[in-house]
């Protein structure tokens, strides 16, 4: 690692925490997990429906467009 490039990684990192960037992100995380503590036994519900369902030899069919495609995959996984 050259000396310019570590400066301006310690340049960019000093922006960064002076925009509160880090505790923002932390926060924002935080929140989106106590929506889904508020929803967690529809989650439980739904959980139980698909597993009920691939145990009587059913199939779940997942798709998506986009990002959506991208969600499906990582549900299907």
């Amino acid at each position: 690692m050259n000396y310019s490039y570590f400066m301006e990684m310690v340049s960019l990192a000093r922006e960064v925490e002076k925009r509160g960037i880090i505790r923002q992100q932390i926060e924002e995380s935080l929140e989106a997990k106590r929506r889904l503590l508020d929803v967690s036994e529809e989650i439980k519900e739904f959980s139980n429906l698909v597993i009920s369902a691939l145990q009587r030899g059913n199939k779940i069919m997942i798709c998506g467009n986009g990002g959506s495609a991208a969600d499906a995959q990582h549900f299907a996984a």
